[in-house]
């Protein structure tokens, strides 16, 4: 028998529950960092307005860094919520006959959107949230130039 496999159950769940707040806090962590850098970037031209003067039509790459930021984030973000879910299932696993039931949809108005995971729902929220307000940033500063 294998090292790991002595493990009690109690110890395992208890292994694994750190795990799992480790990696939600990575994952949440992440998410306010990559906002506020998306969000500084975003405003730096609406911040220092001489900028948009001195670099003219280059100006338009704050936003266009800002959405690509996103695209970056967003990657980080699915990754982090796949390790999250694989630690998740690993302690359901040993959480065996006690872990909570599953919620069903029935209970829910439009169950197959509040069903969904919400690592997944943040991510795309921000980045579809991210891409519209790159566009109207992009269109504010071309009006300004």
């Amino acid at each position: 028998m294998r090292d790991y496999q002595k493990i009690l159950p109690e110890t395992a769940l208890k292994l694994l529950w750190e795990e799992v707040k480790y990696r939600h806090d990575t994952y949440w962590n992440s998410f306010f960092k990559w906002g506020s850098a998306i969000i500084i970037v975003s405003i730096i031209p609406w911040i220092k307005p001489e900028l948009i003067t001195q670099l003219g039509k280059l100006i338009i790459v704050f936003p266009v860094i800002a959405f690509l930021l996103s695209i970056f984030a967003a990657w980080h973000l699915l990754s982090e919520y796949a390790r999250l879910l694989k630690v998740m299932q690993k302690y359901r696993l040993v959480q065996g006959p006690y872990q909570p039931k599953q919620i069903s949809g029935s209970d829910l108005i439009l169950p197959k959107f509040w069903m969904q995971p919400i690592g997944v729902v943040v991510v795309l929220t921000m980045l579809l949230g991210i891409t519209f307000l790159s566009i109207i940033n992009v269109i504010l500063l071309h009006t300004l130039i």
